[in-house]
């Protein structure tokens, strides 16, 4: 039986065949994704007109949609890093979703007041207090840094699809007892406008540092381990159930959920997290 002998151009062929089927994914990837951007940004049109709960999670919704897209066209460009964090934000805005709610002006009145108060009040108990070190983020990452039992920039810092942190590799942002101020107003969310209408105040994680820790200032610390680090999660009372199934879901029997207002606890409290870490 005679020999067959490929073509000396047959492997180029293929691999330009391949090319090309690549090229014609990435197109209709491209142009799926102006489509989808079109009714985004239709749906975000239509929230800031009618303002309901119910256009706001239509546009939170199309928003992941248009993330899911654009993680597709980093997939096919081998971007696998912007990829991750696409599907990141994409979940992050599907949890927005179900978590979204009516804020009332109670609420909005209270978190308000402790954006103002809470500071205060740990500059005047700075002397009996221990160097806690606190971190401010979003209600809808919660479950997230919970349930890897670490704070990590991955996890909390997405914003849009792309990392919004500054922070060198593994570690964190934290503010001080002195300084607490700019976790609650800025990172907590508790501020939230426009298209964060519907997304409850966010939470403050109080932080234990470790014993090389113990003393300095530093605004960035190794991701903390919350298994032994994480003393206290603070938000509003209107976020207690939440908050508090959570902690019971991924096993934090000793952290307590407290109110902004409750913070800084007694004296006897904070020995007792003391003895008890």
């Amino acid at each position: 039986m005679p020999k067959v002998v490929p073509h000396p151009g047959a492997d180029k062929h293929v691999d330009a065949l391949g090319s090309v089927q690549q090229d014609a994914g990435h197109l209709d990837a491209r142009a799926q994704l102006l489509d989808r951007k079109k009714v985004r940004d239709a749906a975000i049109a239509a929230f800031h007109k009618d303002g309901t709960i119910d256009s706001w999670k239509k546009a939170a919704e199309l928003r992941a949609q248009v993330a899911d897209v654009e993680g597709e066209i980093y997939r096919q460009e081998g971007n696998e890093p912007e990829a991750r964090q696409k599907a990141l934000w994409a979940a992050d805005l599907r949890k927005m979703s179900l978590l979204g709610r009516e804020k009332t002006p109670e609420e909005m009145a209270y978190a308000n007041q402790e954006i103002q108060y809470l500071p205060v009040r740990c500059r005047q108990r700075e002397s009996e207090l221990p160097n806690y070190q606190y971190h401010g983020t979003r209600l809808w990452r919660l479950e997230g840094i919970l349930e890897a039992r670490s704070v990590s920039t991955q996890i909390d810092q997405t914003e849009g699809g792309s990392s919004s942190s500054f922070d060198p590799p593994g570690t964190i942002s934290v503010t001080q007892n002195d300084s607490v101020k700019l976790s609650i107003e800025q990172y907590a969310g508790v501020k939230d406008r426009g298209l964060g209408k519907f997304m409850p105040p966010g939470v403050l994680l109080v932080i234990r540092p470790t014993p090389e820790q113990e003393g300095n200032r530093d605004v960035n610390i190794d991701s903390p381990d919350l298994n032994w680090q994480l003393v206290a999660v603070l938000s509003t009372p209107q976020n207690r159930g939440y908050v508090e199934g959570l902690l019971r879901k991924h096993n934090y029997p000793q952290v307590p959920m407290m109110g902004f207002h409750e913070w800084p606890p007694s004296l006897d409290k904070i020995r007792d997290w003391r003895v008890h870490p």
